[in-house]
């Protein structure tokens, strides 16, 4: 398993893994309307192209194929957090959040937050997220419940160690 950035030209890839993920792992807690809503079969290439242009995500490749990929903004934004459904449950997405979590650390991010499907949710407060808020989003004329999670992280200024006198 190799994870490296997300190079240009892979975004289709990305929207097969993305596709794939939500209309497998989520059957349990979204309906096929909403499912179909989040994830519709036609992508508009062009739209989904652009995402990317600003947005250098994670990805993780295995055997030359796109598994799983994540990304955070210089915000603390997590916008994706996609593992393709056969490679769930076998530390994909850990690699991913440790990831994150070095990122938020070298670019003294202090907090990290997201919208969070429910399938996730257990996912994300086993690592310290906690919800802020239920939240109900339109998508396409359906309604689909997500959180909003946050995490606040111990960000150490540098400078201010620097300046603490010593005891």
């Amino acid at each position: 398993m190799q994870i490296r950035r997300f190079k240009p030209g892979e975004e289709m890839d990305l929207w097969k893994l993305f596709h794939d993920a939500v209309r497998h792992i989520n059957t349990t807690d979204y309906t096929l309307e909403q499912l179909s809503a989040w994830s519709p079969d036609q992508v508009d290439c062009n739209k989904w192209r652009a995402r990317f242009r600003n947005v250098s995500p994670f990805v993780v490749e295995y055997e030359g194929k796109l598994i799983a990929y994540a990304d955070v903004n210089a915000t603390g934004y997590v916008d994706h957090f996609y593992v393709h459904h056969l490679w769930q449950r076998r530390r994909v997405g850990t690699l991913l959040m440790q990831i994150i979590h070095e990122v938020a650390k070298q670019d003294a991010i202090d907090n990290l937050f997201a919208d969070v499907s429910i399938t996730a949710k257990p996912f994300f407060e086993s690592w310290g997220f906690e919800v802020e808020r239920e939240q109900y989003v339109e998508i396409r004329h359906t309604v689909l419940k997500n959180y909003r999670m946050a995490k606040p992280l111990k960000a150490i200024d540098a400078r201010s160690a620097r300046n603490r006198p010593h005891s």
